[in-house]
């Protein structure tokens, strides 16, 4: 067992100076037209769980006037799979290729590479060879593979848990759990310890007051394994808003001074909700909105402008205050004022 992990040592020792050497090598020359737009020449998993699903992502940006075209994208070995959200690249248009490793059928050091071809001018070639290596553990089972929320609503928050089997010493335990992001928290209790194998249950609570968008973040856990002390577990979700405003910016378009229009604004949500006041940012008041009363999924508020006087363009910002709800909805209404009125 002592020369074992004495030999995985070794090799990831070697393994570090060969990508070390690369990366040097790469450094010296100078780079090609086509390496010019990769975001990165090498890639380094580092220590994974077994079963854990840990993608890394490479952008490759086009820096010609010439459109460019990922003809192939690819990987040497099956240890690994790449995919590129795009092939086609107009100038300055980038591609982000996500490179996984498959922590289920392989373990131990494993190397890859990355293998783009590019196509300049629908006629120049050159390929592209990116180096990849990580060290997936055979003594740590992570289930399921990441901690995906899914899609949550604003406001809600989730919760996942993710279980860590570990087989090996009995006395191993996991020291601490590592978070970058200000909208996750974790819980982690160990759950069983017996006959070499301990498990762990770790809960993540994702806040309700995470941002609307894709959260993509990576969880570390540091245990006391002195050869291996970390391994990251990836942690997904998609917020979306908890209400909708449709038309999402309200175009009243070109307006005289004096002149009045209505459209209407319809607010949706998945619950319920009640409106209990809404409020403009501005004090010209030049906006009339009718009241919408009630708990309801779809609430339809009429919004009048009188144009006021002015030229150029116009903006107002209006916040819907909802009973509950820690912070205002906002909605932007826009004209365009042409000038003083014409004379009758």
């Amino acid at each position: 067992m002592i020369w074992r992990l004495a030999s995985q040592q070794l090799g990831a020792l070697v393994m570090s100076a060969l990508m070390l050497s690369v990366a040097t090598a790469q450094d010296q020359r100078e780079l090609n037209w086509a390496e010019k737009m990769f975001s990165e020449l090498s890639i380094d998993f580092g220590v994974v769980a077994r079963g854990a699903d840990v993608p890394h992502y490479v952008i490759i940006e086009n820096l010609y006037k010439e459109p460019v075209t990922l003809t192939s994208v690819g990987t040497s070995c099956s240890c690994a799979q790449a995919v590129a959200d795009k092939r086609q690249l107009a100038t300055h248009e980038k591609a982000r290729i996500e490179v996984k490793m498959d922590t289920r059928n392989h373990m131990n050091r494993k190397n890859s590479n990355l293998d783009v071809t590019v196509t300049f001018d629908g006629i120049h070639h050159k390929s592209v060879r990116v180096p990849i290596t990580a060290f997936i553990r055979s003594d740590v089972v992570v289930t399921p593979e990441n901690a995906n929320f899914g899609t949550v609503m604003w406001g809600t928050g989730a919760e996942r848990a993710v279980d860590i089997l570990y087989a090996g010493r009995q006395d191993w335990k996991i020291t601490d759990v590592r978070i970058n992001s200000d909208y996750l928290t974790a819980d982690l209790k160990e759950t069983a310890r017996a006959n070499g194998q301990v498990q762990y249950q770790m809960v993540l609570q994702l806040s309700p007051g995470t941002p609307v968008g894709n959260v993509l973040d990576r969880v570390v856990l540091v245990t006391d394994d002195a050869d291996n002390p970390e391994f990251p577990i990836l942690v997904e979700a998609k917020v979306e808003p908890d209400i909708v405003a449709t038309p999402g910016l309200v175009q009243f378009g070109d307006m005289q001074p004096g002149t009045q229009k209505t459209i209407a604004v319809i607010l949706k949500s998945q619950r319920p909700f009640a409106i209990e006041k809404v409020e403009c940012s501005t004090d010209r008041n030049c906006f009339k909105m009718k009241d919408s009363t009630g708990s309801k999924t779809v609430h339809v508020l009429p919004l009048t402008i009188t144009a006021p006087e002015g030229e150029g363009d116009f903006t107002e910002v209006f916040s819907v205050t909802v009973p509950g709800r820690p912070e205002p909805y906002q909605f932007q209404a826009q004209v365009h004022l042409t000038g003083t009125a014409s004379a009758e």
